[in-house]
């Protein structure tokens, strides 16, 4: 090894980026990519010009046309080579990304082991966008094939660039609404170039118009192609106004939340501490080049071979523009890769390297140093800790076209299988997947194209969390105007995990008058309203369980004890009861407490889960008639109550919680909801908290799934 230093250094950037790659290539995980996939047929289908949004029942008009082109690429994409060639094609769009950042960076710096490093720190900026298949890939790769074309090095752009740019934004502006940036930045450019002209005359050292006219002319350009899609200026005003309504959902942190640079990174949002340092280092790094810049456009200094060789006005520009967008929204910290460029004009506008060979020698180690570092700090403080969540953890597990656990794809497999139609309520991040597999025969509310008046994006606001939408209307009569046919409920009642949202709404609608439960498992619940336009769908149902010999009463619904005792096969393979659930039975006979025990508490805990509240306290009375200390027992006992609505009970029952000092948040807050529940068992907060009170710990949500079948991935409809 002839230089260990530069090894380390390259070997960091490569650790980095193959990790980013893996992630990549994994199954399908982005929740969007399934709504631009349905949409991406229907434009290959149709045109871009669709009269109606195919996914959506109370959509804002026709969708956006603003990403249509990359959108029909993805659909050609699943069509020709399915789920693993999407894959394919993502992990090679990233590694072209990463291989044409550290081209520019080589050129920019002369020197491979600071391009690698440079491009470590770009990696991590733009790692959390990288992974996500997504329409803003192209946006991403726009702006690198952006800087090449007209900001590279000293060069002035001529025809065949300007034709090349044109071209370049034609196609930009029909993949993603990010085009913008292009006109954006030259805009930026521009302005940092003409105070260079306005400082250099000032200082008495006329030269020229430098590269003003041309970056104009690059503006015109980019400007007038931007007007080439099927919409003309329409996609300039949505990008715009994007993320206008979306901070409301709660859900999208990763998107529209601003970078933040005075307040501490906050753990599972975005940014990571590792990106948060990064982007101060970039802000002080564009501080300092400015000044020195400011100095060197006053008096141009002379390079070694005669010429001006001064600190790229325009790259300034762009700096300080990419770190506007970064305060504007994390979504854009992937733009600091003009920052990263900036430093590395500062070191190359330095006297010659060479002839200061100890001190090139140690930066080197320095880098390496550097580099080392990194590489624990992405997967400890870095975007590794936001992308780990979504990694599968098996081999198996990845060989899989995508998660349908993630999905809830046993209650989304029993919709299509069923094929009911009508109107679709279901979690927001869930939209898109819902829409791929069934529409348009079942529209949703909601997906992440968001295309939908606000009065229905906060109507899915407060349904979700079975609160009150427009004008305080209650949630079942919210659901009356929104006309949703069939109700889709999903999640464990568990804790949310810290600084993230969760939804709970598998019980929103459980004994609510008009609707019947069609099906529940262990994750999720699916009710049906119950009246004269649903009652094709209620005949589906009822036929489909009776052709597997499953009862159902379209009046009492899907009941869980009588459907296992019927068909425990098609329980178990549907999600409703674990492999074990046998010996759990078998464990309530046993005389021994500590073979009685366990199991009769896991079979409690399941109980109550999957909404045989009845049950579960049976079980755990019996338990606390032996001990009644038992906390977690008597946490239990209290939910189950409060959801049977037998609030007087539940209070009592939670009286020994509120002595016990156990500083445990989860039972001080069952015992609270349960003294609300008594002195206000009518009103509209105590109906909310039995609907979204959680009843697990995270371990505990973790330990439950444990046994039962994971559903199937199911291949292209």
């Amino acid at each position: 090894m002839r230089d260990p230093a530069r090894f380390f250094v390259h070997a960091g950037f490569a650790t980095i980026a193959i990790a980013i790659l893996v992630s990549a290539g994994q199954p399908i995980f982005t929740d969007d990519l399934w709504w631009h996939l349905s949409l991406g047929t229907s434009f290959l289908e149709e045109g871009p010009w669709l009269s109606s949004d195919p996914l959506l029942f109370w959509s804002a008009g026709p969708p956006s046309t603003s990403s249509w082109l990359a959108e029909a690429v993805f659909a050609a994409l699943d069509a020709t080579f399915g789920f693993a060639g999407l894959r394919i094609f993502h992990a090679a769009f990233v590694a072209a990304i990463l291989g044409l950042a550290w081209s520019i960076f080589r050129r920019a710096s002369g020197s491979a082991w600071l391009a690698s490093l440079a491009t470590s720190g770009f990696a991590i900026l733009a790692a959390y966008r990288l992974v996500q298949l997504r329409p803003h890939l192209f946006s991403v790769l726009g702006v690198l094939l952006l800087y090449r074309l007209v900001f590279e090095g000293d060069r002035r752009p001529g025809p065949i660039r300007f034709a090349l740019l044109a071209t370049l934004v034609v196609f930009w502006v029909n993949l993603h609404a990010g085009f913008l940036l292009a006109p954006l930045l030259l805009g930026a450019a521009m302005v940092a170039e003409g105070a260079s002209v306005f400082l250099a005359r000032a200082g008495g050292n006329p030269n020229g118009w430098g590269r003003l006219p041309v970056l104009a002319v690059a503006g015109v350009v980019a400007g007038l192609a931007t007007f080439v899609n099927p919409a003309g200026s329409e996609p300039h005003l949505a990008y715009l106004l994007a993320g206008r309504e979306t901070p409301d959902l709660g859900r999208v942190v990763d998107e529209w939340r601003s970078f933040g640079f005075f307040r501490w990174p906050i753990p599972n949002l975005p940014p990571t501490p590792l990106a948060w340092g990064l982007g101060w280092g970039l802000a002080a790094g564009t501080a300092w080049a400015g000044v020195r810049g400011l100095g060197q456009w006053w008096r141009p200094t002379l390079s070694k071979s005669g010429g001006a060789r001064t600190i790229d006005p325009a790259l300034v520009g762009l700096s300080v523009a990419s770190l506007a967008a970064m305060a504007t929204a994390v979504r854009f910290e992937w733009l600091g890769i003009f920052g990263l460029l900036l430093v590395v004009e500062v070191f190359r506008s330095a006297p010659d390297p060479r002839a200061h060979s100890v001190a090139v020698d140690r930066g080197r180690v320095a880098a390496a140093l550097g580099s080392v570092a990194l590489v624990p700090l992405f997967f400890l403080a870095g975007p590794w800790t936001m992308i780990s969540g979504g990694l599968v953890p098996s081999w198996d597990s990845y060989r899989q076209a995508y998660s349908s656990s993630k999905y809830y794809g046993h209650g989304m497999g029993w919709l299509a299988d069923v094929g009911l139609e009508g109107h679709l309520y279901t979690d927001y991040s869930l939209g898109g997947f819902a829409g791929y597999w069934l529409a348009p025969r079942l529209r949703t509310l909601l997906n992440g194209s968001l295309n939908v008046p606000p009065s229905v994006l906060k109507a899915g606001i407060s349904l979700g969390g079975r609160s009150g939408g427009d004008g305080d209307l209650a949630f079942r009569e919210l659901l009356d105007r929104q006309q949703v046919d069939v109700f889709f409920g999903t999640g464990l009642p568990r804790v949310a995990p810290p600084n993230r949202p969760w939804r709970y709404t598998t019980g929103h609608l459980e004994d609510e008058d008009g609707w019947v439960l069609a099906f529940r498992n262990v994750r999720s619940a699916i009710y049906l309203r119950k009246n004269p336009r649903n009652r094709g769908n209620l005949e589906k149902v009822a036929s489909y369980y009776q052709e597997r010999r499953i009862p159902f009463d379209p009046d009492r619904g899907f009941e869980v004890k009588k459907v296992v005792r019927a068909n425990p096969e098609w329980a178990f393979r549907n999600g409703v009861i674990p492999s074990h659930f046998r010996s759990l039975q078998s464990s309530l006979g046993e005389r021994l407490p500590n073979q009685r025990w366990p199991g009769q508490a896991e079979l409690a805990r399941l109980y109550a889960v999957l909404g045989g509240y009845e049950t579960a306290v049976v079980l755990d009375r019996q338990r606390l008639r032996v001990d009644p200390t038992l906390e977690r027992v008597r946490r239990r006992l209290v939910w189950s109550l409060l959801r049977l609505g037998r609030f007087d009970e539940a209070d009592a029952e939670a009286e020994p919680l509120r002595t016990a000092d156990s500083g445990d948040g989860l039972t001080a807050a069952i015992a609270s909801a349960a003294r609300t529940a008594r002195d206000a068992p009518m009103s509209p907060e105590t109906a909310r908290l039995r609907s979204v009170l959680p009843l697990l710990t995270l371990p505990e949500a973790n330990a439950i799934r444990w046994g039962f079948r994971p559903s199937e991935p199911r291949g292209r409809p």
